[in-house]
């Protein structure tokens, strides 16, 4: 495949440094190619890389470009024979693929853009998109079915996301998909997406849609070979003014079936499309300066040869040598900017917006550089032959896919703006036991097997796409620190789960709830302030023991907690009516319910365990008659609607906090149906007559005014239940958040 050798080009280029460490004095002859000398900061293996690409670029690319514009031909053998080189889906690990860093992807990027834009997007769709798509969230299933053929250019793939009526806002897709009728076990996708590269040719299309049980977005693998006549047709788009060398097309379907095993298992909503298109993105930066490299060398060419005024060559003009400087200095500060975010890339250092910043500088200054250049030519630059318009329109249309620069303008500017003006925002609290104020671990857990109720699973991703984690890094300033990931933890669910002791699901609920112990900790432990999403509140036995561990640890002293619940959620296996785990957790975690085999909740010992002495409960109203009992026996003190109603909110927030005293951490559990249903009618279990919003928001600034607060989870948010009031319920759960995080009304 790829040698790990240096070749004599790589050799070229890197002798002035050797010379220069020979003799300081020695003279260091300046390389218009590689301008800052960026080809001494590649591998051996890299350089190598990049000499096979560039050599099946120009001697097997560049020949046909030309024609392939000219009459909008794409040659789909050019991915065999990329295929057979090794070029596609480069930095996969395994399955017939390279696995070179990512700075070897990007030198492959570079060399086939300085062909041509249009087959370095049919590359990268394959490459980045579909195969990378396929690589991150695919099951292991997926990846052995399609990516070694893919890798070989044998099958090829696509990637539908974009809509005629949805492009920079792909939230807002209509593309559903839902039970198939017909079929067991299938799906039945509908809708249309557009401008999608490789899609008239494709085998296997990647396509994101909507779920219609959950209203969240999934991905899906369509195979062509399996969608009956008429329910998948994808037409090319012609006529186009760029990327005419490269196959666009749209994706119609009308009731595809696709088999619920081509789903994608763990990730829903923008994070697995957004995955994605990071990593084409990180290659268009790279592609981009290889085009405008092509355009350096064909104007530097065409005027040393266009003689003019004298006989003079035009590069002796100064007009001429300042559009050719300024080309040659854009496309060096770019590779060094490729270059530098690829090493992180590589570490898991880079940040989204890094990758935004480089695609959007490289494709504006390319697209611009470009254009300058091409007055160069004068007249001659409408003949096709010089090349130089060809990549103009193409780096125009770079410039609009995969997020159009305005696009990326505005997330720079969001970031960059809240890292000064969220300082007024951010909290002025200073936390007691954390080591710094900013620093947060953000776990969300997408399991509702604590109850009976579909759809409390997908709160994490709504309460994410409403803008949560933004909102927390650019408005209050905090450092999150989150895998983007929403756990589902479907590989710890047993095949089979009886009750047991008259709990449901003990076994799944044992061992979810045990693995977010252990990612609570690990967040806690390093002195973060922990924020869970779930759920329901079955999770909190995991949250709360994980956060219990780690401050005993780590700072030798138990912690509190307040329960703001309409339900105590305090019965026993034996006191509970219904079996649901969701209302037993304070149970477990207190010791008054024990379980002595190791699964289910056997796994609890007492340094996860929380006092009776440390509890208090805010906002009851709904509580069972064994749960009655259990709190008056142990003297649990609790504050129910009754008495809010009778002493009002802040007395009994005064009342609540002294009872935990000053010196205590407080881990804050609040299940959105403490809230009244006119405020959040999206939950599982609703109950009138309970808090308003401005109420819940006071309890959340309340504790955190304390400096006490080290950990908080928010739970029981369903959207799936009431479609007008789901967004209304989100709304109220990221107020909630935020005001327990610092922020506040003036």
């Amino acid at each position: 495949m790829f040698k790990s050798v240096t070749t004599r080009a790589a050799r070229q280029l890197i002798q002035p440094t050797v010379a220069s460490r020979r003799c300081l004095h020695a003279p260091v002859a300046f390389d218009w190619k590689d301008p800052l000398g960026a080809a001494n900061m590649f591998t051996e293996d890299e350089l190598a890389i990049a000499e096979t690409a560039e050599s099946y670029c120009q001697e097997r690319m560049l020949p046909r470009v030309l024609e392939a514009y000219r009459n909008e031909d794409y040659d789909k053998s050019i991915l065999t024979e990329m295929g057979e080189l090794g070029l596609l889906g480069a930095t996969i690990k395994g399955y017939d693929c390279a696995g070179v860093s990512s700075v070897a992807s990007g030198l492959i990027t570079r060399a086939v853009e300085r062909v041509d834009s249009g087959y370095r997007s049919g590359m990268s769709v394959q490459s980045s998109l579909a195969m990378g798509g396929i690589e991150e969230f695919g099951t292991e299933e997926q990846k052995e079915k399609f990516l070694p053929g893919m890798a070989k250019g044998k099958i090829i793939g696509c990637f539908g996301l974009t809509e005629p009526n949805h492009g920079s806002d792909p939230g807002s897709m209509e593309s559903t998909a839902k039970p198939h009728p017909t079929k067991e076990g299938y799906y039945s996708l509908s809708g249309s997406k557009t401008w999608i590269t490789n899609s008239p040719i494709a085998d296997v299309l990647l396509v994101w849609a909507k779920l219609q049980e959950t209203g969240k977005i999934r991905g899906f693998l369509v195979e062509r070979s399996q969608c009956p006549p008429g329910t998948l047709e994808t037409p090319k788009l012609g006529d186009k003014n760029g990327l005419r060398a490269s196959l666009t097309g749209m994706i119609h379907m009308d009731g595809v079936p696709v088999a619920k095993e081509m789903m994608f298992p763990d990730v829903e909503g923008l994070r697995g499309p957004f995955s994605c298109l990071n990593s084409a993105r990180y290659g268009i930066a790279w592609g981009t300066i290889g085009a405008l490299e092509d355009c350096i060398a064909r104007t530097r060419e065409y005027a040393l040869e266009r003689k003019q005024f004298k006989g003079n060559p035009i590069a002796k003009y100064q007009l001429v040598q300042k559009k050719l400087a300024d080309a040659t200095t854009d496309a060096a500060f770019g590779i060094l900017a490729a270059h530098h975010v690829g090493r992180l890339k590589d570490e898991g250092k880079a940040a989204p917006e890094m990758i935004s910043m480089i695609k959007r500088q490289n494709c504006d200054r390319a697209l611009v550089n470009a254009r300058t250049l091409q007055e160069v030519f004068g007249g001659n630059a409408v003949s096709d032959e010089y090349h130089i318009g060809r990549h103009v329109s193409n780096l125009f249309v770079t410039q609009t896919y995969e997020g159009q620069s305005d696009i990326h303008v505005d997330l720079t500017r969001n970031t960059i703006g809240a890292g000064q003006d969220s300082k007024m925002d951010a909290s002025t609290i200073q936390n007691k036991f954390l080591k710094t104020n900013d620093d947060l671990g953000l776990v969300a857990v997408g399991f509702s097997g604590g109850q009976c109720k579909a759809g409390v699973d997908a709160a994490p991703m709504a309460l994410i796409e409403s803008g949560l984690v933004d909102q927390l890094q650019n408005d209050l300033a905090y450092k999150v620190h989150y895998d983007n990931e929403v756990h589902a933890y479907t590989s710890l669910l047993p095949s089979s789960d009886p009750p047991h002791r008259g709990m449901k699901n003990p076994r799944a609920v044992s061992a979810v709830t045990q693995e977010l112990s252990n990612q609570v900790y690990a967040h806690a432990k390093e002195g973060r302030f922990v924020l869970t999403l779930g759920g329901d509140h079955s999770i909190a036995i995991g949250t709360i023991s994980g956060t219990a561990k780690a401050i005993r640890e780590r700072l030798g002293r138990d912690m509190a907690v307040i329960w703001v619940d309409a339900h105590a959620d305090i019965n026993t296996p034996e006191t509970s009516d219904s079996g649901n785990i969701h209302g037993m957790p304070v149970a477990f975690l207190t010791g008054l319910a024990t379980e002595f085999a190791e699964n289910p909740f056997g796994w609890l010992k007492p340094e996860h365990r929380v006092s009776v002495k440390k509890l208090v409960y805010i906002g009851l109203r709904d509580i069972d008659r064994g749960e009655k009992r259990i709190l008056r026996e142990h003297g649990i003190k609790a504050f129910s609607m009754h008495d809010i109603d009778r002493h009002g909110i802040g007395k009994v927030m005064d009342m609540a906090l002294g009872h935990i005293g000053t010196d205590t951490p407080i881990h804050l559990s609040f299940d959105i149906d403490a809230l009244d249903p006119s405020f959040a009618p999206s939950t599982g279990t609703a109950v009138r007559g309970g808090l308003t919003l401005r109420e819940g928001d006071f309890i959340a600034e309340c504790v955190h005014e304390t400096g006490s607060l080290v950990a908080l989870d928010l739970v029981e948010v369903n959207p799936s239940l009431e479609q007008n009031g789901a967004a209304e319920t989100v709304r109220a759960g990221v107020s909630i958040v935020r005001c327990a995080l610092g922020d506040t009304l003036l």
